[in-house]
């Protein structure tokens, strides 16, 4: 059991579901789970989770969530950091992001402790010379630029990262440092959160180039259960996306 990581989990789905993925992912993971909810208030209010809060931005409810934005879910979490001193970094971790075995505290804290980092992420890497389509969008909206000439303590401001928007790692320092900040609306947070963090001077780091834990976190298609057990029981940690009843996968205690 870790004390020292919080799971920052970021799902929208009814009720039920929200409360057996917890479950779930409380028996592989035991140690502090904090729900940030981005569905209906009526969902939300059914969730019999303890520690939850609703994210209230209308951008997680786009068609598309092109304007996703995980600053409530950053400040939430810092709220808890500050409540309990012997948690030291943050995992946020999206519904379809699903642990196979236990594990995953400890190597998310190894991999944040042997770079340095401040951030670590899946493809976390400098977009600047890039044509991904978010640094794309973003490479002349004034809000964003204005904002990281007044933050940025980076000799060029203009520098842009991006990770996955989900299992990103965050030290308790780099994650005060960025809810310390007034942030624009809506800048979408594959995006925004590493190249903020980067420019709040903290080091930014693509968990890829530093070992496989997340070899088997991809952007689509969906793992089938078929398939998660098999990655499972060939050593995989944890895999995404997954999107089927988490009863498929089998009695989670019986991981590892």
């Amino acid at each position: 059991m870790s004390d020292r990581l919080l799971k920052v989990v970021v799902s929208h789905l009814e009720a039920d579901a929200v409360d057996e993925h917890l479950a779930y992912l409380a028996t592989l993971c035991p140690g502090p789970i904090l729900l940030c909810h981005g569905g209906t208030p009526e969902r939300f209010a059914a969730v019999r989770w303890p520690r939850k809060r609703f994210l209230a931005h209308p951008g997680l409810r786009s068609p598309a969530a092109t304007f996703q934005t995980y600053d409530e879910a950053l400040e939430a979490a810092h709220e808890v950091l500050e409540a309990d001193r012997r948690i030291d970094a943050i995992v946020v971790l999206e519904y379809d992001q699903v642990p196979l075995a236990p594990g995953l505290d400890e190597a998310v804290l190894a991999l944040l402790e042997q770079t340095g980092a401040g951030l670590v992420g899946k493809t976390a890497v400098d977009r600047t010379a890039t044509n991904w389509w978010h640094r794309v969008r973003y490479r002349d909206d004034p809000a964003l630029l204005e904002h990281l000439r007044r933050v940025s303590v980076r000799e060029d401001p203009t520098r842009i990262y991006g990770c996955l928007g989900t299992g990103f790692a965050m030290t308790r320092e780099a994650l005060a440092a960025y809810v310390a900040v007034e942030h624009p609306d809506g800048i979408y947070n594959e995006l925004y959160v590493p190249t903020l963090v980067h420019h709040l001077g903290f080091r930014v780091e693509d968990v890829d180039a530093h070992g496989d834990l997340y070899a088997h976190v991809r952007f689509e298609p969906s793992y089938t259960p078929a398939e998660a057990r098999a990655l499972r029981d060939a050593g995989v940690l944890v895999v995404h996306p997954y999107k089927e009843p988490l009863a498929q996968l089998g009695d989670p205690a019986a991981a590892g």
